[in-house]
């Protein structure tokens, strides 16, 4: 689906398997990369030795390692080579001047090039293959500045040197993990909080692709019944095809171990490895029937949903995000101890109570509780609005590994950028950002439904601005309302 008429922004891309029948095209998309880097000061990683031959494309090609990117009209845009597993890339074994920061089990990307017709295609491909492993490596030549650029808005690190085979010429190491922290924070791993009704699929795939800095998109929870079965939204929201190039975590809302578990097996049947148990909405209509944070109220029965739960072993791995208590932050120590009792993925920690709900001080002493007795990866949430909200929360707890924001994200789309260290937003990207959004509702909802909300979004950056707020719930179309909150 076309999201947006924008050249920059609006087209749909996705990854499949290169084929024989993708060969010229992929030459000719390699051909057109060689005298892009010559003509931007990088003639040498390519140029001189005609790099990639033929032969080798058709060897990836048969090793099922080609992947092509196509766009909505089905044409190839871009190629690439990635493969993973344990110590996979031999020329990576020796790396000079640093240091690998993650030995696990990685992924690699080479050969990675586009066709110029479409801003974005490298990232798209890029967050792709991190998306399916966790732990990415590429390596770049010292003259390609592009790539240099691109590679650290994603949240790479630059590791040291290595060689490759084709030439004598260095290559700059970069690695990128959900395990990797500079304590700048420019590398944590960064969640973004699910909002009903406004995070779908179409708001994650666009703010991927015009902002990125996000590791993980939460999906808004699937209210799991007795019978099992999905609202035709969240059978959709799950899908592949709905998070293509996403790194996602889909979230259930129950208080019944059984339907978790069965839902678990659902979540891997749709091609994911991880999931997460919902301990933290606070609205009323959830609570009252003991579920999401309305489970803190009964902590000798949540030990006993835990318990019946960990019994057998998990399709997938399962966090949880929680509050800190219902009543009183004087309930988190308990129900710390419990939680760290169970070998959760993660913690997900809202540092405010059931009853606070979004509202009043949060209470950052109760995360740096979960640090100090070892709850498992603990993920901090809770009023992180600039990054000057993210620094100080480094600088009070410097063991952070992660953090989830919602509202901060809503507010300004490229906070996460900014927090690693990247640009503001700037104008145009945000015209981008709320057009292609209002395109995208429009064609799966309509125009009512889709003006409501962007108009609803658009309340975030508005803040206090009475004359904003005016002028945007006057605004009868999407121009209207870019005008009342960007061009002002």
């Amino acid at each position: 689906m076309k999201i947006s008429d924008d050249p920059g922004y609006g087209v749909t891309m996705r990854i499949r398997k290169s084929t024989l029948q993708d060969l010229d095209r992929i030459m000719e998309i390699y051909a057109y990369a060689r005298k892009y880097m010559a003509a931007h000061g990088n003639p040498n990683q390519w140029g001189p030795t005609n790099w990639p031959p033929e032969a080798l494309i058709r060897k990836d090609i048969a090793n099922g390692s080609s992947y092509a990117c196509v766009n909505d009209a089905g044409s190839i845009i871009g190629t690439f080579f990635f493969i993973q597993g344990a110590d996979i890339e031999p020329t990576y074994r020796k790396i000079t001047n640093g240091a690998w920061l993650d030995d696990s089990p990685y992924g690699v990307v080479h050969r990675i090039a586009s066709d110029g017709s479409e801003k974005g295609t490298g990232a798209f491909c890029l967050n792709w293959a991190y998306s399916r492993c966790g732990h990415l490596r590429i390596d770049t030549h010292g003259d390609n500045t592009v790539m240099q650029s691109l590679l650290k808005k994603l949240g790479f690190v630059h590791c040291g040197t290595i060689y490759v085979e084709e030439d004598n010429d260095p290559r700059l190491a970069y690695e990128r993990s959900d395990t990797i922290r500079r304590s700048d924070g420019k590398d944590l791993t960064i969640y973004f909080a699910p909002m009903e009704g406004m995070t779908d699929g179409i708001l994650r795939r666009t703010h991927n692709r015009i902002f990125g800095g996000v590791d993980v998109y939460c999906l808004p929870f699937h209210k799991l019944t007795q019978s099992l079965s999905l609202l035709t939204r969240e059978e959709r929201d799950i899908s592949p095809e709905e998070n293509e190039g996403l790194s996602i975590l889909p979230q259930a809302l129950t208080r019944d171990p059984g339907q978790l578990s069965a839902w678990l097996y659902y979540v891997s049947e749709c091609g994911w490895s991880r999931a997460d148990l919902n301990l933290g909405c606070p609205s009323p209509t959830v609570t009252k029937r003991g579920r999401g944070s309305g489970l803190l109220r009964d902590p000798g029965y949540l030990r006993s949903f835990m318990d019946q739960l960990f019994a057998n072993t998990l399709p997938v791995s399962l966090s949880v995000k929680t509050r800190i208590g219902y009543d009183s932050p004087e309930e988190w120590p308990e129900l710390l101890s419990l939680l760290a009792d169970y070998p959760l993925a993660h913690v997900t920690v809202h540092v405010r109570t059931t009853k606070e709900q979004y509202s009043g001080p949060v209470h950052p002493e109760a995360f740096e509780l979960a640090l100090e007795k070892g709850l498992p990866h603990p993920v901090y949430n809770g009023d992180l609005r600039t990054p000057e909200d993210v620094h100080s929360l480094l600088s009070r707890c410097p063991r952070t590994e992660a953090v989830m924001i919602g509202r901060g994200l809503l507010a300004d789309p490229a906070l996460a950028r900014r927090i690693r260290g990247g640009a503001e937003a700037s104008k145009e990207e945000l015209e981008a950002w709320y057009t292609s959004l209002y395109e995208g509702w429009k064609d799966r909802f309509g125009t009512t439904i889709a003006l409501g909300r962007i108009k609803k979004l658009m309340e975030w950056p508005t803040g206090d601005d009475i004359r904003r707020k005016r002028l945007l719930r006057r605004a009868n179309d999407i121009g209207g309302c870019i005008d009342a909150v960007i061009n002002l």
